[in-house]
């Protein structure tokens, strides 16, 4: 198959764009001919991506507007916003609410399927009018030759880490609050954040940061450095950094986000915590901090639970959706080819 998928360029790590990437390589390592369009401001390079590493296989292309002329012939394109002569249209959902709500309903009622990352957004998707038949849940994927315990958790120092933003919908005002309780409680801990962006307000004295941290660094020093991993979050689609610290070995305490419930089962692989409750969080960090037992069985619980997510396995997954796409095309709404 020929796929092209279409990225907005970042000059730094971003969740939904690295996702797209992953799957590219998946896709790629599967055999496939895919083609990455790279589009955002004038100036953008692909050396600016570096900090991603791509399956050599693929190819890319840079684009300044999305004309047409850039594109090379393709099976399928993950956009819905090109005409059909550039290739079907595919969807991946890795969120809802960006739009305003009637351009939204209108995206969804597209022909082609939507991918969903998770099961929250099938159910939202169908609920504000994309056709059932159409919504398909792909759950994302883990490199786990990356994200794995490199540390002992039973012998790890008393430090809890926590990714912050700057968007209020990640709760990071939340889990700050929380994590000034933990250490009145708990004085000798150690707070870890980290982030993307460099935080709006001033981050408190007693917490470490790090922005855009090395590879080495996340995998080795933060999250197969904690005991605890502490997601705020209101509202995820997937939640990531979660799987991450999970896969490393770090005990997650969350809030029921909806995107946490793919691998949070309460009591089982996390503690989960309502939204919008510093309390809570509180007592559920102090709780591992304080007892080991429970601590080291929630964190092998989770490291095994997260195994599930591959990209290998996700690519193999929208493999089997474009084959049955390309079989029959009516099947995703799409009866009028170009």
């Amino acid at each position: 198959m020929i796929i092209t998928m279409l990225n907005h360029g970042f000059d730094r790590p971003v969740g939904a764009v690295t996702t797209r990437y992953e799957i590219a390589n998946g896709l790629a390592r599967r055999g496939h001919d895919v083609v990455v369009v790279h589009f955002g401001t004038p100036s953008f390079e692909l050396d600016q991506v570096s900090w991603f590493e791509f399956d050599p296989r693929l190819r890319h292309h840079l684009s300044r507007g999305l004309s047409g002329e850039v594109f090379p012939e393709s099976e399928f394109v993950f956009s819905a916003s090109l005409p059909l002569q550039f290739g079907w249209p595919v969807q991946l959902f890795q969120g809802l609410g960006f739009y305003a709500p009637d351009e939204e309903s209108a995206v969804l009622r597209l022909p082609g399927p939507k991918l969903c990352i998770s099961r929250w957004l099938v159910k939202r998707a169908r609920e504000r009018g994309a056709p059932p038949e159409h919504l398909v849940h792909v759950p994302l994927g883990l490199d786990h030759s990356v994200f794995r315990v490199t540390r002992d958790p039973a012998s790890r120092p008393l430090q809890v880490s926590m990714i912050t933003h700057t968007d209020a919908r990640k709760g990071t005002a939340y889990g700050l609050a929380a994590l000034e309780e933990v250490r009145r409680r708990v004085p000798e801990v150690r707070v870890v954040l980290f982030g993307s962006e460099e935080p709006v307000d001033p981050l408190p004295a007693w917490a470490e940061f790090h922005l855009l941290p090395e590879r080495d660094v996340l995998v080795d020093e933060i999250y197969n450095g904690s005991r605890v991993f502490v997601n705020p979050s209101l509202r995820e689609g997937f939640g990531k950094p979660s799987v991450e610290a999970m896969a490393c070995g770090a005990a997650l305490v969350t809030v029921a986000n909806l995107g946490s419930a793919e691998f949070a089962v309460r009591g089982e692989t996390a503690l989960v915590c309502p939204r919008r409750d510093p309390a809570a969080l509180t007592d559920a960090v102090e709780r591992l901090l304080r007892d080991d037992a429970q601590r080291l069985a929630l964190a092998e619980q989770g490291r095994t639970y997260v195994e599930r997510f591959d990209w290998d396995e996700t690519a193999r997954r929208i493999e089997e959706v474009l084959v049955r796409y390309r079989s029959d095309p009516a099947l995703f709404g799409l009866t009028a080819l170009a």
